[in-house]
């Protein structure tokens, strides 16, 4: 039942980049419409849940914390124009897996088995990526190397994201309105900075959908990870990285060598099966 659950987050995560692409738009269009899909999912996680009140220092945390996670979409959405969802995701997942496991290391170490997995999976990943930098799938090695830097750089304000999420989270999700109003005003001085016109075009408003769908993936890792802490972090990834990839390969067709299909999706299958048998 708890896999089931996870599984809420990891199809939202992995359907995002996916949405993102088939929707189109302008960047500022995206961003746009995450920003709406966040205010929206939050201020549903307010009204359903009654949190109780927050302090304003908590409240100011949230916000900047928001800000945080707007910025890590912004690169992923922008490496997603650059290099296409299959690329843009394994690099994405496997720079945020790096720095988690350097946490890890660093603030708690690994313990037994479990932990091997997981670096393993890591490593798996990191191979993938390197395989994918010298064997050209529609995109040059320039893009490729500065997405690279975008995505690493987005990772990292992920990370910042939901390592404030952790230090304020208490358990009655107090803080997810604040963070979302976050995202929403974030969003909002973007596109006034960036492409006003955003607001009247179609595009922003289709692109609610990816907002919402982020939004949702990030409620429920917020709740899982509070549970299960670091497995439940592996699960959603490896489970968002198999769907984006086979949406890739399939829908839009960005991997056209027969092995290197074969050699992501079995890859992804075995990063997956290697954390479900990790999570007993």
């Amino acid at each position: 039942m708890n896999i089931m659950i996870a599984l809420i987050p990891a199809i939202s995560w992995g359907l995002q980049p996916l949405f993102a692409k088939w929707l189109g738009g302008r960047l500022s269009n995206q961003i746009l419409g995450v920003g709406m899909g966040a205010m929206i999912v939050g201020s549903g996680v307010y009204l359903s849940i009654s949190p109780e009140k927050i302090s304003f220092g908590s409240f100011m945390l949230s916000l900047l914390s928001g800000l945080f996670f707007l910025v890590g979409q912004l690169g992923q959405l922008r490496a997603l124009k650059m290099i296409g969802v299959t690329q843009m995701m394994l690099i994405s997942v496997a720079s945020q897996l790096i720095i988690s496991d350097l946490s890890q290391l660093i603030f708690n170490g690994f313990n037994g088995v479990s932990g091997l997995i997981l670096v393993l999976v890591s490593i798996l990943m990191i191979g993938a990526i390197f395989i994918l930098a010298f064997r050209d799938l529609k995109s040059t090695r320039n893009k490729f190397l500065q997405a690279l830097v975008i995505i690493f750089f987005s990772s990292f304000s992920f990370n910042l994201y939901f390592s404030i999420s952790n230090v304020i989270n208490t358990g009655n999700f107090s803080f997810y309105f604040p963070q979302m109003v976050g995202v929403f005003i974030s969003a909002i001085v973007y596109v006034l900075l960036t492409n006003p016109k955003s607001f009247v075009q179609k595009k922003s408003w289709y692109n609610v959908i990816i907002g919402l769908l982020i939004s949702v993936s990030t409620i429920g890792y917020l709740f899982l990870d509070k549970l299960y802490d670091q497995k439940i972090n592996y699960l959603i990834s490896a489970v968002a990285v198999v769907i984006t990839m086979m949406g890739g390969m399939i829908v839009f067709h960005e991997v056209e060598q027969r092995r290197l299909k074969y050699f992501l999706l079995s890859g992804g299958l075995f990063a997956l099966g290697s954390i479900l048998l990790s999570l007993y």
